[in-house]
């Protein structure tokens, strides 16, 4: 390793090439980074001629130079210095053009290409695949035409500065900031050796800065064991697409990916137990592995975006998961559609499962069961199907284990008319739970929920009126009964029914479309013993829309 000083002119001198490894993030530097790069020139433009402002250090490793004499630098570190500062090189050239096409030309040639190399030696600086479009468009000057980027966004900024006024209300002499850019910006060039491991020294060298994501993480090792000339395509073919499908959902696949194997990880912890697992593979099993998370990838998206699943019912039942709030069951369904692609699983069997495990985490609501150790049993549960049974007799057996403690039909029934669904569940999740009781009935057009929301029928605030028709017994009942399922409706009249009393609501319920409303509209009065009667009769649909455990004898540890 070498280090020594230099100016940004020697930097960029003759035919050097600085290329971005895959492994570095995108570009990255916004406004407030860009303030003070200019703030710094310009304090330089103001000082004595030769003043000097320290920039850093930029590390590189030397790779092997091309035919065409081209110096090809892999840039290890300091890359969101070394693109802004070319950005505002094309600036400074552009902005020149129409007064000094000398400086422009100047600039162009001998600090932003390498005018008689071909293909990517011919910039400077060769950045990610993901900022090479707009970067290109700047350097070859046809930003204007590019769509708006960080990179064209650096490049506009440092346009206006240029054309402004200083601070004495004189324009920037273009010649002069030239000089004070290539001659008065002072950095410590680091060349790394041979044998010097450019990926651990990135590692040090970012540990103190913006943190990387674990994906971030995972592709640089990744990409560091691959070899340089087959980089570009494995990251086009492979990570390209992974990335843009999963957006910021990535570094929950990768966690979710590891944990399906049995492994609970912290968020924390996704790239080091990737590591763990990856240190022993050859550049073979690598390249395996990437094909793998493409494909599991590619399962992820539709579990987290049903819309992507070509089957409709598969789609339905992800979607119902994802309403209810099933993220602890990922690792479980990436095990599933991989049993659904080696053909151990049939599409009617993952629907089937997918109900079972809805039919579970609506039941442990119901029972008040504590949702902590979710995690856990789903990351567990594909390791510990028992032997000699397919994937849906194996996953129920396997969930019906008392120590799971799927309630069973007589708990459901018993916690369906006390539990305080309006108060102990999500939105989403009450309001599912009574458009799936509704949807049960035999419509011969299905209702749409648009614009329907959840009415206490006997209302939040109780009224004179209303403790009067609930009798002796009225602050009991509205204590213990209001938030029951048995006393909660939809209705698109919530506003209006508001705290009126129940004759009124009552009336409005009769000319609704929704089958729990006209019920509801039967009854002549409504007090703790309607509403009990109805909590049983829900209970009894609820009991066979979502079924329940079988008998097994237990050997699972309790699960709390």
């Amino acid at each position: 390793m070498n280090a020594d000083g230099t100016l940004l002119r020697i930097l960029l001198h003759g035919t050097s090439h600085y290329m971005i490894p895959l492994f570095q993030r995108t570009y990255s530097w916004e406004k407030s980074d860009w303030e003070t790069l200019w703030y710094d020139v310009l304090e330089t433009y103001h000082a004595d001629a030769d003043s000097r402002h320290f920039l850093g250090s930029i590390v590189s490793k030397s790779l092997p130079s091309t035919p065409e004499g081209v110096s090809r630098f892999l840039l290890i570190d300091g890359q969101q210095r070394l693109t802004t500062l070319t950005l505002l090189l094309a600036a400074l050239r552009d902005t020149a053009r129409p007064t000094d096409a000398k400086l422009a030309n100047k600039l162009h040639e001998l600090y932003l290409t390498n005018e008689y190399a071909s293909g990517f030696d011919g910039y400077k600086v060769l950045p990610t695949q993901a900022d090479r479009t707009a970067y290109f468009a700047v350097i070859d000057d046809s930003s204007a035409n590019q769509p708006s980027t960080l990179v064209g966004r650096a490049y506009e900024y440092f346009c206006e500065q240029l054309t402004n006024p200083d601070q004495d209300g004189h324009q920037l002499d273009l010649k002069r900031l030239e000089q004070v850019l290539m001659g008065g910006f002072e950095l410590v060039s680091i060349t790394l050796g041979e044998q010097d491991n450019e990926y651990r020294i990135f590692e040090s060298l970012n540990a103190k800065g913006a943190p990387l994501t674990q994906a971030d993480l995972l592709r640089n090792y990744l990409f560091m064991h691959i070899p340089v000339a087959d980089q570009d395509d494995i990251y086009r073919r492979v990570w390209l697409p992974l990335q843009a499908s999963l957006g910021n959902r990535i570094d929950d696949f990768f966690r979710y990916e590891l944990m399906s194997e049995g492994q609970f990880v912290r968020e924390g912890d996704v790239y080091q137990e990737w590591k763990k697992f990856l240190d022993k593979f050859s550049l073979g099993e690598l390249l395996k592995q990437l094909a793998t998370f493409a494909r599991d990838g590619e399962f992820y998206r539709r579990i987290v975006s049903p819309e992507y699943e070509l089957n409709s019912d598969i789609a339905a039942g992800l979607q119902r998961l994802n309403r209810w709030g099933g993220q602890t069951m990922y690792p479980f369904l990436l095990n599933g559609y991989r049993w659904l692609e080696r053909g151990e699983l049939n599409a009617t069997g993952f629907v089937a499962i997918l109900r079972m495990i809805e039919s579970f985490l609506v039941r442990r609501l119901f029972a008040d069961v504590p949702t902590n150790a979710l995690n856990r049993l789903f990351v567990r549960l594909a390791q510990q199907l028992p032997d000699g049974h397919d994937r849906v007799d194996g996953t129920l057996k396997a969930l019906s284990d008392p120590g799971r403690r799927w309630p069973r039909d007589d708990r459901f029934r018993d916690s369906i008319l006390r539990y305080l669904l309006y108060l102990d569940s999500r939105p989403e999740q009450r309001r599912m739970v009574l458009e799936t009781i509704e949807s049960d009935f035999s419509h011969k057009e299905p209702p749409t929920f648009a614009g329907a929301s959840i009415e206490h029928v006997m209302p939040q605030a109780i009224t004179h009126a209303w403790r009067e028709a609930l009798g002796m017994s009225a602050e009991n009942t509205h204590r213990q009964l209001l938030h029951t399922l048995g006393n909660l409706t939809l209705s698109a009249y919530n506003s209006e029914l508001g705290n009126e009393p129940f004759e009124k609501k009552r009336q409005r319920f009769a000319t609704s479309n929704f089958e729990l409303n006209k019920l509801i509209a039967a009854e002549q009065t409504w007090t703790g013993t309607q509403i009990e009667e109805r909590g049983r009769s829900l209970a009894e649909r609820a009991v066979r829309l979502w079924p329940g455990p079988i008998d097994v004898a237990p050997t699972a540890e309790p699960v709390d």
